[in-house]
């Protein structure tokens, strides 16, 4: 009893550690005006830290300018000396990209070694461990943890897309990348530009080896002089130093007339490339060139055609990219007090005392359309309908699908329209028409994020699953297919057809009321399997109705039982009423009077 009344005593001494509750603190560079204008060097982290500071519901959330690192680490000071422990605060630092890499370490150091977690977005590496870090008892590395997006795999991204394009191409590729100088620091740094080369050539090397493409040298530009503003397009200065790249690529391209690919570490670079191979290249649209960024000037040389792929690091997409990752690692650094837990994917340094993760990038492409059809298209199967038991409120349904009620299975939606009535054979009850069908139904297999392409797939109809129906009163005589158009695939996975057939069709006509006579006529569209619900939910229209009728219609819907097989069934029911003006003047009025005429005269 004494033994569980200390361990009772002990549980309630340590359930205030033990219930410590975590403490996160975004510290963000003052640069919200360049963010608001556009800027080039805005990637989004205030957006991105916006979504975090209510996601983790932030203690502190401040701006401090990017240059005032007495500053910064004043505020890390303050905020923890009043607290009860210091080692379950985590300290969000953003992209302070004009600080001093070893200033900046410093401040690291100075956070760490008072116990707090710290996380940060960068490209530039930190090496705190020769600035003193000595971690607080009971803790281990990391607690510096440096998030950012992966320049290898965005390489990697970037080759594989031009396999994609290459292969159809007989002749042999040879790339070449543009390499910032190792001195200085500027746009696109050196570290940075020859990961994506790297991720470039084993990408392509593995998935298009057989291709036997070469890469040649490696174009070595200048780094842009510090304080330049790659925005400031009036600047001499900066003028100069555009002259300066071009020249380089140029003088590449005259040395070397075979390199039909240049690989770029930024999209403004990747302008810069090709305004170099339109002035030093005649057929510059031989040459393929890749930005990285997805800035919106790289959204313009997409479009212009002008590259062939950049990388987008998605720091500024909501729920993506950095935001989804910062929202996994900041609680656990600030709670699990030992570092990250190893389920977490994380890459330790070499000789560095600081672990990197790497968040989610995409690929976006000149040809967005082809990468997706590749992407969608790898292991679809057109003769396996899709599957409906996934629909909300069908998810519960145990049983096949071909039993399942109508809700649950695949919906089939239907519109029949723009008939045309060619030819009226009322005493044999045939109606020839043109008329245009619509199908459009839900294949989740065909689905993609419309934050990666937000256009349409179009693509040819045979290589898609399509819902098998028949007409049931269809006459089996002429019947003309006109056209039958490509398959066009939306985000979400719906699929539209559209066909234009000409066909006679089986009416109930009566004469007997001749000239005041009407016909019906039903276009009855039949699923022919069990899996499917159609429904006529797209509508029903006419398009020039003949003079002599007065013409309306109305869908209905039922089922039919076919060998103890239910169908469904779509009416789409045509009334078609004799106009009796003309027949009142030329057949009833003359009738009628030629008898009053002829009982007169008796």
């Amino acid at each position: 009893r004494a033994g569980g009344a200390a361990t009772i005593m002990l549980a309630v001494l340590l359930w205030p550690l033990a219930t410590q509750p975590t403490q996160t603190h975004i510290l963000l560079p003052d640069d919200r005006l360049d963010c608001e204008q556009g800027g080039l060097g805005c990637k989004g982290f205030e957006t991105a830290s916006d979504w975090l500071a209510r996601e983790l519901n932030a203690s502190t959330y401040e701006y401090l300018q990017p240059n005032n690192l007495t500053a910064l680490d004043e505020r890390i000071g303050i905020i923890l000396q009043s607290a009860a422990d210091p080692r379950y605060h985590t300290f969000y630092v953003g992209s302070f990209g004009d600080m001093a890499p070893e200033a900046r370490d410093i401040v690291f150091t100075s956070a760490i070694n008072k116990g707090a977690a710290l996380v940060y977005t960068s490209n530039v590496d930190s090496n705190v461990s020769r600035h003193g870090l000595t971690l607080p008892q009971g803790l281990r590395e990391p607690r510096l943890v440096n998030v950012k997006h992966s320049d290898y795999k965005g390489g990697r991204l970037l080759g594989k897309e031009l396999c994609r394009l290459t292969e159809a191409i007989p002749r042999r590729q040879q790339v070449t990348c543009l390499i910032q100088q190792k001195s200085g620091r500027g746009l696109g740094d050196s570290y940075a530009s020859e990961r994506i080369c790297d991720g470039v050539t084993s990408k392509v090397k593995e998935f298009c080896g057989h291709k036997d493409h070469q890469f040649t040298a490696n174009i070595v530009y200048p780094s842009m002089p510090a304080g330049l503003d790659i925005q400031d397009t009036e600047s001499p200065e900066l003028q100069e130093w555009r002259t300066s790249v071009k020249d380089r690529v140029g003088s590449a391209l005259i040395a070397d007339t075979y390199i039909s690919v240049i690989v770029t570490p930024e999209d403004f670079l990747a302008e810069l490339a090709w305004e170099a191979v339109a002035r030093y290249r005649p057929a510059y649209d031989q040459v393929l060139i890749s930005g990285f960024g997805h800035t919106s000037l790289g959204k313009e040389h997409l479009l212009a055609g002008h590259m062939f792929g950049t990388i987008d690091t998605q720091y500024h997409k909501k729920g993506r990219g950095l935001q989804f990752t910062l929202s996994r690692i900041i609680p656990v650094v600030g709670r699990e007090l030992n570092g990250l837990p190893s389920e977490i994917s994380k890459e330790l340094l070499p000789g560095e005392d600081s672990g990197r993760i790497y968040s989610d990038t995409e690929l976006y492409v000149a040809d967005m359309q082809g990468k997706m059809v590749q992407r969608l298209f790898r292991t679809y199967d057109s003769l396996v309908p899709p599957s409906g038991s996934d629909i909300d409120g069908c998810k519960e349904w145990t049983g096949s699908e071909r039993d399942a009620p109508d809700e649950c299975k695949l919906r089939v939606r239907a519109k029949l329209y723009d008939i045309h009535i060619a030819d009226t054979v009322i005493v044999e009850g045939k109606l020839e028409v043109s008329y245009w069908l619509k199908l459009n139904w839900l294949d989740r297999r065909l689905a993609w994020d419309p934050e990666v392409y937000d256009g349409l797939i179009t693509i040819d109809y045979t290589k898609v699953w399509r819902p098998p129906y028949y007409w049931q009163n269809k006459y089996h005589g002429r019947n003309l297919k006109l056209y039958e158009s490509p398959v066009s695939i939306n985000s979400s996975g719906h699929v539209t057809l559209v066909v234009n057939d000409q066909a006679t069709f089986l009416c109930d006509d009566d004469v007997v009321l001749f000239p005041y006579d009407s016909s019906e006529c039903s276009f009855t569209l039949v699923g022919e399997q069990t899996v499917t619900h159609f429904d006529g939910s797209l509508g029903f229209e006419i398009a020039d109705p003949d003079r002599d009728f007065h013409t309306y219609g109305w869908i209905e819907e039922d089922d039919m039982e076919d060998d103890s097989v239910k169908r469904s069934r779509v009416h789409f029911r045509l009334c078609y009423r004799r106009v009796t003006m003309g027949y009142n003047i030329r057949l009833v009025v003359p009738a009628v009077l030629l008898n009053a005429i002829g009982f007169m005269s008796f």
